[in-house]
């Protein structure tokens, strides 16, 4: 593993030159919705009350513990407190409002200001003034935990993929300017070794998207993956490695443009509807089916859609879980007032019925294919590695 290539490192003898962690909120009950009215008056709400806080807070000028003194009428944790102390306004605005993958295949609105989120991470600069990008997400070391990847073109969330870290093309600068990731050191290092000047940076972007989708490099380094930033090998025909990762992350991307899967439906008139949301496996390795509600089912799920997997769920089962009425409400522990709490706990699974099945049938067709697409990365050999003393590589004589 320390033969190969480093992703990152301080020594710039790397392949990118920047990390970002995910997106992490510390309330994401608050500033996270998949309806843009929901999440605007909740926000409204949310930016009054911390104004009234920091006027009061401002005239009463308290000693003493900061957390004994305000309402918990709202979320608050250690970097909001800060800024309350700091005297810092919020202020409400709708062209904030950004789409996120808030957990794999799982699109959700963030109220992206980063006076309220605890920690926006580099994503200021990795989307500046809404410019386009592209990132590689895995795991983060850190966890102790298998390691996964997923790509997006959208801010991620910290926990996209269990603990997350994005790679991305590009970052802008103070005047908007577009900068790559891809190291000087990165392009010359694969432009020398494959003697092929036309690399480009995506190529090597997509290139490393498509090493970590490879069964084998996970299985390999899979100790390795869980206490050290991901190092990537030299495989032989760079060019082939380079469309099936650009394959792969236009099939991950463009979820919601992919042609569904044709699951069977069945529906039947019943006096309730409670919600369900369950994946229900075959025993005997034949297709399993999802049950939508008591009304609602899709059948004819194949056992290789199962296989494409985050953690113990495969994606199927993330989409299920994470549109349940139960993880769109406000807590008890983000908003002590019951009141306040039955305001905004307005989510209904019935109102994303439909797109949700939609939504599981294209997955379905994502997992099938990404199961496939990585079996044939399996099968691609890498050939023998490179001795690279990447101490002295490119260095001037």
């Amino acid at each position: 593993f320390n033969e190969l290539v480093p992703i990152v490192s301080e020594k710039k003898n790397a392949v990118f030159e920047m990390l970002s962690m995910g997106l992490t909120t510390n309330r994401d009950e608050w500033v996270y919705d998949f309806d843009q009215r929901s999440l605007e008056n909740k926000m409204k709400y949310f930016i009054k009350f911390y104004n009234r806080m920091l006027e009061k807070y401002s005239k009463a000028n308290p000693s003493g513990d900061v957390k004994d003194w305000i309402d918990k009428k709202i979320k608050w944790d250690r970097e909001i407190l800060k800024r309350l102390q700091r005297k810092q306004k919020a202020t409400h605005s709708k062209t904030i409002i950004k789409k996120t993958i808030y957990r794999p295949f799982v699109l959700k609105l963030n109220y992206f200001d980063s006076m309220l989120i605890s920690w926006p991470r580099k994503f200021p600069i990795l989307f500046k003034n809404s410019n386009p990008n592209k990132l590689i997400n895995f795991t983060n070391p850190a966890t102790k935990t298998l390691f996964y990847t997923l790509a997006s073109d959208k801010m991620v969330d910290l926990h996209t993929v269990i603990d997350t870290q994005c790679i991305p093309l590009a970052y802008y600068d103070s005047n908007g300017k577009r900068h790559s990731n891809v190291t000087k050191f990165g392009l010359k290092l694969f432009r020398k070794h494959y003697n092929d000047d036309t690399i480009t940076d995506e190529d090597v972007f997509y290139y490393t998207y498509a090493i970590f989708n490879d069964p084998k490099y996970s299985e390999k380094y899979r100790f390795d993956l869980q206490r050290h930033f991901p190092r990537i090998p030299l495989a032989v025909n760079f060019k082939k490695w380079t469309m099936v990762g650009k394959r792969l992350y236009d099939l991950h991307v463009r979820f919601e443009d992919t042609v569904p899967y044709p699951l069977k439906r069945t529906d039947k008139k019943t006096a309730k509807n409670r919600t369900r949301l369950s994946l229900k496996r075959s025993t005997n390795r034949g297709p399993s089916k999802v049950i939508i509600d008591e009304q609602t089912v899709l059948e004819g799920i194949p056992m290789s859609a199962l296989e494409y997997k985050f953690s113990s769920k495969c994606a199927l089962e993330w989409v299920l879980e994470f549109y349940k009425e139960s993880k769109n409400m406000i807590s008890d522990k983000s908003c002590d007032d019951p009141k306040i709490r039955e305001r905004f706990n307005t989510y209904r699974f019935a109102d994303h019925k439909e797109y949700v099945i939609g939504l599981l049938q294209k997955i379905t067709a994502v997992s099938i294919e990404t199961v496939k697409i990585r079996q044939d990365l399996k099968n691609m050999p890498w050939g023998k590695q490179p001795k690279l003393d990447l101490r002295y590589l490119f260095r001037p004589a």
